[in-house]
């Protein structure tokens, strides 16, 4: 869509009788295009679907940026927002279960996406990655769990032991404190055993096409756990190599 377009139905919408939320919508929608959101899912996972997974994960981004309540009933959360009209939709056509279809999709896709958006906005808007910050934290679950690979009991950070948990391990830019790298990990997983994989991701990040001329050695800061022996001769492997 483009912007005047866009910014024409974000008028209209805001000039409707129905009083309507306008949240953060004017200030990340400009953004999301910019960094070709919607293009850059449907690239990944297209479909054939009425709304395109693109845009479902547009209208969810911009809820959960809005409104972090659990993730039900966001066509009625949309209905009350100018996201409805703003992208001329019908609050019926955002029910859970499309949603939920949508997230599925997602999922085989979503690191490579997550990548891919990431690299751009670090090209765009000249994030500063000299120094990243890299630590796990957990996230306990309430239930069984039985059949995942990531539940699983362990050290817990959040005093919930008695739960089964994931881990999840972030690497932050120091100056505009962005999250840059993400990874969702088993619960049982040990810090220790974190850095060179992590070590072995930033690497790869940097080396994308969309990266190419950042010319950046990042200085990986972390806690005490994270400093071991592997990982200081992984990190000497890969400043040299850089």
């Amino acid at each position: 869509m483009a912007p005047d377009s866009w910014a024409s139905q974000l008028a209209v919408a805001l000039t409707e009788s129905v009083p309507r939320q306008v949240g953060v919508v004017p200030l990340m929608y400009p953004l999301m295009e910019a960094l070709q959101f919607r293009a850059t899912i449907n690239r990944l996972c297209w479909s054939k679907a009425e709304i395109d997974i693109g845009r479902l994960v547009e209208v969810l981004t911009l809820n959960r940026l809005s409104a972090p309540q659990p993730l039900y009933r966001v066509g009625e959360w949309a209905a009350q927002s100018v996201v409805v009209p703003m992208y001329g939709l019908d609050a019926g056509q955002l029910y859970d279960q499309r949603f939920g279809r949508a997230l599925d999709d997602l999922q085989p896709v979503l690191a490579e996406a997550w990548a891919q958006l990431a690299a751009r906005a670090v090209q765009q808007e000249g994030v500063d990655l000299s120094v990243l910050h890299w630590d796990t934290t957990t996230i306990y679950l309430e239930g069984e769990y039985d059949e995942s690979e990531l539940a699983a009991y362990g050290h817990s950070s959040d005093g919930h032991a008695d739960d089964k948990q994931v881990k999840l391990g972030l690497d932050v830019t120091s100056r505009e404190r962005l999250p840059l790298l993400y990874y969702l990990l088993p619960g049982a997983t040990a810090d220790a055993s974190t850095p060179v994989p992590n070590l072995q991701a930033i690497a790869a990040f940097l080396e994308r096409p969309e990266c190419a001329g950042l010319a950046v050695r990042p200085l990986v800061v972390g806690d005490g756990k994270m400093v071991t022996p592997a990982a200081v001769m992984k990190f000497c492997r890969v400043d040299d190599r850089a």
